[in-house]
Order: C-alpha cells, then sequence, then structure tokens
C-alpha cells in the first residue's frame, strides 16, 4: 500500500486537530503570560510554548491526562504529528510546561469559555477553514474562516487589512452575488465568518462576524467609503476599496489617512461581532497547584456526566473470601470501629468495612481482621501513617488468634 508523503494528507479537513491548531495561533501567548514565548539567548533552544499548548489541548479533548500517555501520542499518533509539525517533547517537558504555567493555562481555558458564554453557545462545535468544515467542541457552532490579506504603505504604520467575501463577481452583478454568498453559508448550515489576521506568526486581528451581519457589514463599509471619497478624506483613492474592483471585501484595519479608519469601525461596532484576539477575560483564576490531570480546567459543569446511563457489563478478578470471617468480625465489633482512636459512632446495619490488614491476598482470617467505619478503612489504605495504622490494628486482631492446640 503506497502511503502519502505529507502528512497533511492523512489529516483530513474534517479533523479536530485543525480547530486547535487554528484557535492556538489567535492567541497572544506572551500577554497571557506564558514563560519560553522569548527564546533565551543562550542555550538549547526550546519548545515554543504553542507547541506544548496545542498537544496540552488536544489531550484534554480527547481525554489523555498522563504526560507520559501525550509523549507517546506525539510519536505515534499522525494527528499530534501534524498538529506539533513532527516535534515530539518528553514527558517531562510536558510535566513541566503544566506546572510552570498554570495560570495561563487557566486563561486559555477562560477565553474560550467567555466566548462561548458571549454568544450564549456552549455545546459541539464546526468549523469551516477556507470552506472546509469539521467538528471542534460545540455544534450549534459553525465557522467559516477567511485569512486577510495585509499591505504596508511607505513607512511607519501606515498599513491595511482586508478579506475577500469572493474573488469575483457572479455575472458582473452586485446584488446576485451577495446574495450568493449569504445563501451559500445558509445552506451549509454556516453559523459564523471568521476573518483572521497574522503577522510574523501573531495573530492581530480575528473578527467573528454572524452569517446574518456579513452582507450587512460590507454595505455598511461601502457606505462609508464612498461618503469619505466624495469629501476627499481618502486621499489618492478614488475607486471604492470595498468594491475592490468587482471583489466584495470587508476591512479590519485602515490606517493610510486619518480618517480611513471608520471603514473597519463600521465592522467592529456592529453589534454581534467579536475580535477574539483581544477578547478581555472577565474574571482571573486563582492559582491553585497542578498535577497530572486537566480536572482543573474552568468548564461549564452542566456538560460533565449524562443522564439515564446505560448499564454495562464487565468482569473482574479477585481474592476469595470466607463470608463467615466477616460475619465473625462484624459480629465482634458489635456495630462500632474497631480502631482505638476512633471517636465516630455509626451504629447501623451495612456501615462497617471489613479490612484486611495483611492484604486479602495473604490472609483472610478473624485475627488479621477489624471491622472499621469507612473514613478509618480509607486511612488504613492511603493516610500517610498508614503502615503505623495497621501495625496497630494487627495488634489489636492477634488477640483473636485461638491458642495453639496441643
Amino acid at each position: 500500500m503506497l502511503l502519502p508523503e505529507c502528512l497533511d494528507d492523512f489529516v483530513v479537513e474534517s479533523n479536530p486537530v485543525r480547530v486547535i491548531d487554528v484557535f492556538v495561533d489567535a492567541l497572544d501567548l506572551a500577554e497571557m503570560n506564558f514563560e519560553g514565548v522569548e527564546p533565551a539567548a543562550t542555550g538549547r533552544p526550546s519548545y515554543h510554548p504553542s507547541v506544548l499548548l496545542k498537544l496540552y489541548i488536544y489531550g484534554y479533548l480527547n481525554r489523555v491526562h498522563s504526560s507520559r500517555r501525550l509523549e507517546r501520542e506525539a510519536g505515534r499518533n499522525v494527528e499530534v504529528m501534524w498538529l506539533l509539525g513532527r516535534l515530539a517533547p518528553d514527558h517531562k517537558t510536558i510535566a513541566d510546561f503544566r506546572k510552570d504555567n498554570g495560570l495561563a493555562l487557566r486563561k486559555v481555558c477562560a477565553r474560550f469559555v467567555e466566548l462561548c458564554r458571549e454568544m450564549g453557545l456552549l455545546a459541539t462545535a464546526s468549523i469551516a477553514i477556507d470552506g472546509s468544515k469539521f467538528q471542534a467542541v460545540n455544534n450549534q457552532l459553525k465557522i467559516h474562516v477567511r485569512l486577510c490579506w495585509r499591505r504596508h504603505r511607505g513607512e511607519g504604520e501606515r498599513w491595511y487589512s482586508a478579506a475577500q467575501l469572493r474573488a469575483k463577481l457572479i455575472n458582473d452583478d452586485w446584488d446576485k452575488t451577495l446574495q450568493s454568498i449569504e445563501q451559500r453559508d445558509r445552506s451549509k448550515g454556516v453559523s459564523h465568518t471568521l476573518l483572521v489576521q497574522s503577522d510574523d506568526g501573531e495573530i492581530d486581528s480575528a473578527a467573528l462576524i454572524p452569517t446574518e451581519s456579513l452582507v450587512p457589514i460590507w454595505k455598511g463599509q461601502r457606505e462609508v467609503c464612498a461618503r469619505l471619497i466624495a469629501e476627499g478624506k481618502l486621499g489618492r483613492i478614488k475607486k471604492n476599496i470595498n468594491e475592490n474592483g468587482k471583489s466584495p471585501t470587508i476591512y479590519l484595519i485602515d490606517t493610510r489617512t486619518p480618517s480611513a479608519q471608520q471603514i473597519p469601525n463600521v465592522l467592529w461596532n456592529w453589534p454581534g461581532v467579536l475580535d477574539i484576539a483581544k477578547l478581555q477575560i472577565v474574571s482571573e483564576i486563582s492559582t491553585i497547584a497542578s498535577d497530572d490531570t486537566y480536572d482543573d480546567f474552568d468548564i461549564d459543569l452542566s456538560l460533565l456526566g449524562s443522564d439515564g446511563g446505560p448499564r454495562l457489563v464487565s468482569k473482574k478478578s479477585g481474592v476469595k473470601r470466607d463470608p463467615a470471617v466477616r460475619r465473625e468480625v462484624v459480629r465482634r465489633a458489635t456495630g462500632g470501629c474497631e480502631r482505638s482512636s476512633c471517636s465516630d459512632d455509626r451504629r447501623y446495619v451495612g456501615f462497617l468495612d471489613v479490612h484486611h490488614i495483611l492484604g486479602a491476598e495473604k490472609s483472610d482470617r478473624v485475627w488479621t481482621c477489624v471491622a472499621l467505619y469507612p473514613n478509618c478503612h480509607r486511612a488504613a489504605h492511603f493516610a500517610p501513617d498508614r503502615d503505623a495504622l495497621n501495625e496497630e490494628l494487627l495488634q489489636f486482631a492477634s488477640q483473636f488468634r485461638p491458642a495453639t492446640r496441643t
């Protein structure tokens, strides 16, 4: 079997990893205080935080919790290879990234959650890049992503950025072309268009526009442009830049003249339009100790779990226990906990656990078992002083060992 030479051939346009790639690239990691954004002047180059963040989010979405498992995925999973550009960080690098960027990672989650809250969307999404749609993390949201072109004019900061809605007119008819643009998105279930402007790998602007607002925004910008031309406020520009010859175009930025920014302002002031790249975090999330899990994300708890889950059939193995031993130990305890330091008192049937001090696989005897309340039983297995506790329990239970017959 012949395999594609390029990893991109393995990752179909509908693959969710493309969403992760676009989302992370749209973040200002330096502003969010990720460490390592600026490479050190000396020493061996480290992984850029965007690489590790993409891996982190991939693991979160796919329930890959362990840094060691993420390391393995980076070396064998084609999706992850594509997402990271064939880079393969080791588990310590991944764990250190999570430990060193706890607050920044929470800001990433808060940014995404806040975006969903702003739009009233907290289900699964579908995103389309250059016309291709694929599932992401919401199903009410379907986005068509367009990359903008950017040009500089002369020295300084005089430049402009825009995105074409269509390469050319349909039969030289503006109304038919605009109607076609709107009908195309609606027929494919596209709810929003995302216009993205990047510069040297950094996202400057990312305008998220509701589908029903796209054509009205273009018409509004065209009207403002026509007025500014008539007033002589666009300098040498004499043709409507939103018509761009015969290509309907929306502007994100234009600083070529003092008045030119009025055209992009139609977009940014339009109700329902969001600049994802500059979305502010409503509240800071306090820094807490993080471990090797993803359970500390700021997520909508209503999305967790389910109602009316199906029953599962499972098989398990264990050590055979004598039920007579359990009955005798529970009878002996008369409903109370046999741990001497336990001050609790819950004397009702079914509350006591029987603890095998040496382990059930080693000894299932009346003199190696004790009756414990559940909290004491957990302490005997997991408390820092469990060894001393079990020694105490064994000394107590050994008094019930029958005398040796002669």
